[in-house]
């Protein structure tokens, strides 16, 4: 029990990294966690949390655990890690610190804007991290 408690909780953290809601939303669920995933979840316009990378001993130890599936794999460049949240034609741009960033990306939200032009009908949202 207290490990699927504490999954939950984890989960809602990465997805909905807001302490304070996370905190009144325990409180108000009590004894039903279960409903915390159902209100702290992804949500657009709200960063997530990103993934960080675990370290590896090699290639070797990478291509065993995958043995006998498919893979894709490509080379980590180094650069700026980003949420792109785009709403209904709005867009906002988060920092792996989850500050928003979009201010300072005004041709990546032009681009974004360019292609989704006319689209809307077929894709109303969506979150990229990049």
């Amino acid at each position: 029990m207290f490990e699927r408690y504490e999954f939950t909780i984890k989960k809602a953290i990465s997805e909905y990294p807001n302490e304070e809601k996370l905190i009144r939303t325990l409180v108000e669920v009590k004894e039903d966690f279960e409903k915390l995933s159902e209100i702290c979840k992804l949500t657009l316009g709200i960063p997530c949390k990103p993934m960080l990378a675990k370290p590896t001993r090699g290639i070797s130890d990478i291509l065993s655990r995958f043995e006998g599936k498919r893979l894709t794999c490509e080379y980590k460049y180094d650069g700026l890690r980003g949420q792109v949240h785009y709403f209904e034609g709005s867009i906002q741009i988060f920092s792996r610190n989850l500050e928003n960033i979009t201010e300072a990306y005004i041709d990546l939200v032009e681009s974004i804007k360019t292609n989704m032009a006319g689209k809307e009908n077929e894709l109303s949202s969506f979150i990229i991290d990049c």
